[in-house]
C-alpha cells in the first residue's frame, strides 16, 4: 500500500513541547513594570505569533509606549534563561507520533516562529528523555526557524521553506499546528493541516485545518497514516 504523503512538519510551542506557560510568565513579568496585567484570555490570543506582532498588537491594545526592538530582545533573553533552569514537557503523544512517523519513513521537519537559540536550548535540555528513543533533535531533518525566514507565519515562505529543505512537495505533507496562525501558514503552502486543540486555543478559528484533533495521542491511534 502507497503512503499518502513523505514528510510530517510540526510546530514547536505548544506541539512538539507545552512551553506556553513559560511563554506568559516572561510576558508577564516583563510588562509588569508598566502596570499591565494580562489576564489568561489575552495571553492566549498571543499564541502562534511572532514575538514581534505580539509586542505590535500589547503597545495597540494597551495604549502603551516601549522602544519595541529593545522589549523584543528582553523577552527573547528573559525566555531563554526561563528555557535554562525550568522544566520543559514534552506533549503527550508527541514521542510515539516522531517514532511512527520515522518508522514509516517520513521525512521531518520543525517549522516555527522561535528564534534559533531557542530551539538549540530546548533540543539540549530534552536531550534522551521524557521516553524518547534517540536525541529529541535526531527526529528532524529540517529545523526551519522564525529568524531564518523573511516572511514569518502565516505567510507561507515557513512551511514552503520547510518542505523544499525536506526535498517534499507540500501536497505531500502533513502538518501539525496548533494556532490559526500557523494553519493559515501551512494551508497557503499547499499542505494538509491538522489543528490541534489545546487549553490555549479554544477561541481561535480553525477553519483552515483539515483535520481538528483534541490530542495528539488520540490522532497517533488513529491509524493517521491512512486516513488523514
Amino acid at each position: 500500500m502507497s503512503r499518502l504523503y513523505d514528510a510530517l512538519v510540526l510546530d514547536m510551542d505548544g506541539v512538539v513541547v507545552d512551553t506556553e506557560p513559560i511563554i506568559f510568565t516572561t510576558f508577564c513579568r516583563l510588562f509588569e513594570p508598566f502596570g499591565i496585567s494580562f489576564p489568561d484570555a489575552y495571553l492566549h490570543r498571543l499564541v502562534g505569533d511572532s514575538t514581534r506582532q505580539n509586542l505590535v498588537d500589547i503597545a495597540r491594545d494597551y495604549a502603551v509606549t516601549f522602544d519595541a526592538a529593545a522589549m523584543e530582545e528582553a523577552l527573547h533573553e528573559a525566555h531563554r534563561q526561563a528555557l535554562e533552569r525550568v522544566f520543559i514537557p514534552l506533549r503527550v503523544g508527541i514521542t510515539r507520533l516522531l517514532d511512527q512517523a520515522r518508522e514509516a519513513g517520513l521525512q521531518i521537519g520543525l517549522c516555527t516562529s522561535s528564534q534559533a537559540s531557542m530551539v538549540d536550548i530546548l533540543m539540549q535540555r530534552i536531550g534522551f528523555s521524557q521516553g524518547l528513543t534517540q536525541p529529541l533533535q535526531n527526529y528532524f531533518s529540517v529545523m526551519v526557524t522564525g529568524d531564518r525566514v523573511g516572511r514569518p507565519k502565516p505567510d507561507p515562505e515557513p512551511y514552503c521553506t520547510a518542505c523544499r529543505l525536506l526535498g517534499v512537495a507540500p501536497g505531500r505533507s502533513v502538518a501539525l499546528e496548533d494556532s490559526a496562525t500557523g494553519l493559515r501558514s501551512a494551508k497557503a503552502a499547499g499542505c494538509w493541516c491538522v489543528g490541534l486543540r489545546t487549553e490555549y486555543n479554544q477561541h481561535m478559528d480553525f477553519s483552515p485545518a483539515d483535520q481538528v484533533v483534541n490530542r495528539i495521542d488520540e490522532w497517533v491511534e488513529s491509524n493517521w497514516l491512512r486516513t488523514v
